[in-house]
């Protein structure tokens, strides 16, 4: 039997791995933006884009978003996707009435020179990884509900401003205003600086009157992150209506009628 050189064998060996074909390009997936903030009930735009192998021949055969938790709302252009030439794009939009963390993800199937091939937003080979949005939102509260107060005793609302959801950052509260109705004799708040403890802010508002009256407290606070708006005055459930109700203490009860006022009796000699 003929022995083939050893040298031999290898330098042949090399020459077949350096023909091999080898192609460094792969198709990708991308969803963007990765990371966004917006308040309730205000829609958002996912943008997925699909990239094959320059110069390839391309058949774009799907493209699926998923969304989680589902949203409230949710609409896609994927069924229809925008090429352009080795490049696809399509958008998803949702939209939340809560509070809360939406992750956006998307898979492709591509066929690349007759090779069919499935691509997912994995954070691999080039592909992005999910994208999330938060949806914020914020309550304002005022108490006590209801209660009565004597002439020229101070009474004390307690004002609570919350941001959802409580992972949220950075928050600041812009704003915190409240409003007495009628305006009381008197009247002093510390919501200029309320006291800030993570997510919630509390301050108070402190009425007195010298007459008996009722009087209602609202009020109206700015919360970021994304400049959120709300008042006690809002729709369910972040509605709070505040009456503190002034009353003179009682008169002593009449004279009876059987029986003469001393003030207005004469006396006869």
């Amino acid at each position: 039997m003929r022995r083939v050189p050893l040298a031999l064998s290898l330098a042949a060996m090399g020459l077949l791995l350096v023909a091999a074909p080898v192609s460094a390009a792969s198709p990708t997936i991308t969803i963007g933006p990765a990371f966004g903030v917006n308040e309730i009930d205000h829609q958002h735009v996912f943008t997925i884009t699909v990239t094959s192998v320059p110069g390839a021949t391309t058949v774009f055969n799907s493209i699926v978003p998923t969304v989680s938790p589902p949203p409230s709302a949710q609409s896609t252009t994927c069924g229809n996707p925008t090429i352009n030439g080795h490049v696809a794009t399509c958008t998803v939009t949702v939209l939340s009435v809560t509070a809360g963390t939406l992750s956006a993800s998307a898979s492709a199937t591509l066929t690349i020179d007759g090779v069919q091939t499935t691509i997912t937003t994995d954070a691999q080979n080039g592909d992005s990884g999910p994208a999330t949005k938060n949806y914020v939102d914020a309550a304002v509260a005022v108490s006590p509900g209801a209660a009565t107060n004597t002439v020229g005793a101070a009474h004390v609302f307690t004002v609570t401003v919350t941001a959802f959801p409580a992972g949220a950052t950075p928050v600041s509260f812009d704003s915190i205003t409240p409003s007495v109705g009628p305006p009381p004799g008197a009247e002093s708040t510390t919501c200029g600086s309320p006291t800030v403890n993570g997510n919630v802010a509390t301050c108070t508002v402190t009425i007195n009157n010298p007459t008996a009256g009722t009087f209602t407290a609202n009020v109206s606070a700015a919360v970021t992150p994304v400049r959120r708006r709300r008042t006690t005055s809002s729709r369910p459930p972040h509605r709070a209506r505040a009456h503190r109700r002034l009353s003179r203490i009682p008169r002593r009860p009449s004279r009876r009628p059987d029986r003469p006022d001393p003030a207005l009796s004469q006396s006869c000699s």
